[in-house]
């Protein structure tokens, strides 16, 4: 299986929620402290997100892949993700605690 890596820009971040904890949550990260790359296979893709800030956000990614997503799972904890198509492209959000990383694995309709 061949694999390309590339970098994508973070589309946006979503509105800010209450904290939980004492942890603060920003809605919005200057762009060089939040980091999307995808490694990309024929039927299989992969997200990773990275939040290099000291602080936890929700983030709100979104990405346009060349085929229909059957399934996201996070690779954290390997429950599914919810996504919902846009004209952003494919949309998913999830919160990243400070330093966090969050993978994704999409798999081809």
């Amino acid at each position: 299986m061949k694999f390309r890596v590339f970098t994508m820009k973070l589309s946006s971040l979503l509105k800010p929620k209450k904290s939980r904890g004492p942890q603060k949550r920003r809605s919005a990260l200057p762009a060089s402290q939040m980091e999307v790359r995808r490694l990309e296979g024929n039927d299989v893709q992969f997200l990773f997100a990275f939040n290099h800030s000291d602080h936890a956000v929700d983030a709100k990614i979104a990405i346009r892949l060349p085929w229909t997503v059957r399934e996201a799972r996070s690779l954290n904890n390997q429950q599914k993700v919810a996504f919902r198509q846009s004209e952003e492209g494919l949309v998913l959000a999830a919160p990243l605690p400070a330093g966090g990383i969050w993978v994704v694995r999409f798999d081809r309709r």
